[in-house]
Order: C-alpha cells, then sequence, then structure tokens
C-alpha cells in the first residue's frame, strides 16, 4: 500500500464548509480549479464512502514489506505501460466494477488485485468474489460496507471464491456474485443505473455457501488461495511489481479538498 497527497498538493486545514474549501484551494491558484460539490452537503458525507482502516486504527492490517533481490532488481521502464494491452487474454482487467453505495472499496481493490494476478500467473481469465471479500472475510478483514484493509493476508490464510457482478447473479457460473446493484454514481439515473439510494446499504451477512444454485461447486470447495501476500515500497517498486506481476492493490490519504476536485 501507498499513500500520495491530497489532489490540492496544498494543505486545507482552517476550512470547515465546502464553500471555504472551494475559496481558499482556488486563492492559491494552483494546477486545478475547486468547485463545491452536487453529491455531498458536508465532509461527514464523504467519510462514510473512505473504506480503507488508517494505520493505528486496531483493525488496520497490512502484508509484510517484502525486501529481497527480486524487488530490489529493476527492470527497463517504458515510457508508458497497460496492463490490459500486455495481458489481453485476462479480461477482469477490462472491467470496471460496480461497489454500489457500499464502503467496499478495499474489498473490490484487493479481489481484483487477486483476479489480475491469478490470471498473469496461470493463464486462467476466473472471476473472484468482492462479495466474499467484503462480507465472509471477518472483523480484522473488513466490516463490509464499513471500511476495511487490504484483503491479501486473508487470500494467503483462508482463500476467495469464485464471483461475477451483480449482473451474473442466476447464471450459475461463480460461486458468489456480488449482492448490491450498480447505481448511478454522480451522473443521471436511468434505467440500467437507477439513482443511488441517500445513504449507504447495510453490509450483507455471510452465509459460507455459494447464492448461485445452478453452480457445480461448494464453498468450501471453491476457495483459492494466494500463495503469498506481501507489501512494496517506492515508485520503482511498484513500476516494477505492475510490469511484472500485474496490477496491484493500492490506497491513498483523502484530505478536505478533495471531493472539490
Amino acid at each position: 500500500m501507498f499513500r500520495v497527497v491530497s489532489a490540492a498538493g496544498v494543505s486545507v486545514v482552517a476550512a470547515t464548509s465546502f464553500e471555504d474549501i472551494v475559496a481558499e484551494v482556488n486563492a492559491k491558484a494552483t494546477s486545478w480549479t475547486a468547485a463545491v460539490p452536487d453529491r455531498f452537503e458536508s465532509l461527514d458525507d464523504v467519510k462514510v464512502l473512505l473504506g480503507a482502516f488508517l494505520p493505528g486504527d486496531e483493525r488496520y492490517e497490512e502484508p509484510e514489506v517484502m525486501i529481497t533481490n527480486e524487488t530490489i532488481v529493476s527492470v527497463d521502464l517504458p515510457a508508458s505501460f497497460d496492463a490490459r494491452t500486455q495481458w489481453p487474454h485476462c479480461g477482469g482487467m477490462q472491467d470496471v466494477r460496480d461497489q454500489s453505495s457500499c464502503g467496499s472499496c478495499w474489498a473490490f481493490g484487493s479481489t481484483d488485485s487477486f483476479q489480475d494476478r491469478a490470471c498473469v500467473a496461470t493463464g486462467k481469465d476466473i472471476r473472484y468474489s468482492a462479495e466474499d471479500t467484503a462480507f465472509c472475510s471477518g472483523f480484522f478483514v473488513g466490516m463490509g460496507c464499513n471500511g476495511g484493509n487490504s484483503a491479501w493476508n486473508w487470500f494467503h490464510r483462508t482463500g476467495v471464491v469464485t464471483g461475477g457482478d451483480y449482473t451474473d447473479i442466476g447464471k450459475g457460473t461463480t460461486c458468489l456474485p456480488y449482492s448490491l446493484p450498480p447505481c448511478a454514481h454522480h451522473v443521471p439515473a436511468t434505467s440500467k443505473y437507477p439513482k443511488c439510494p441517500s445513504s449507504e446499504y447495510p453490509s450483507p451477512s455471510c452465509s459460507h455457501q455459494c447464492s448461485e444454485s445452478g453452480y457445480s461447486g461448494s464453498y468450501s470447495s471453491d476457495k483459492v488461495k494466494a500463495s503469498s501476500a506481501y507489501s512494496v515500497r517506492g515508485v520503482s517498486q511498484i513500476q516494477q511489481e505492475l510490469m511484472t506481476k500485474g496490477p496491484l492493490y493500492v490506497a491513498f490519504s483523502v484530505y478536505s479538498d478533495f471531493p472539490t476536485y
């Protein structure tokens, strides 16, 4: 996991309303113009969507930082790199998944990085379950729609089952597809993407069973474990990991000016 500074690159500490934040950021004349967001009325509305536990929280956990000859050796870095074109057979890299109105970004980032790296390692394009990660991994990994950690240690210890998106429910092709429906984030509602609810959905309960009656496997037999779990530090290490092993789970610190970006 790595952290970056706020979008503004400036410190906004005194402002308490979006109007004050916008005025302060724009007065500094940085590289972008701030505006009052339409979706949020206050910073409290934003906090519930910030899904990662921070260092110092009793529930915070991350894989051990890996410093070995393998991570120290540098590879030649190209001017640009796109994992989707590097591994075109890994269709999950092409998809933009919808976490619905639920603070489960930590689970989606974890699951999709596991999914993509498993495809790079094995050549098999299999979808894994953000539902299992978000709602079945336990209190000290995550709290469903209320935030969590990188789930890579859980992938290593326990494993994750297969599972597609909400639109895959009923197909019987995976064990545990995502149960919360997609909705219209920051765009006008349509019949395909209805308006998101005013508050987050409650976290679904976990039965430790496949939700798809047509799926051939069982929840326990469907589990796939990661062979290892580790963290890397620094831009060059992140670049090397991306180029050689596939997408990573990352997080960044969000400050009060971010919603006005």
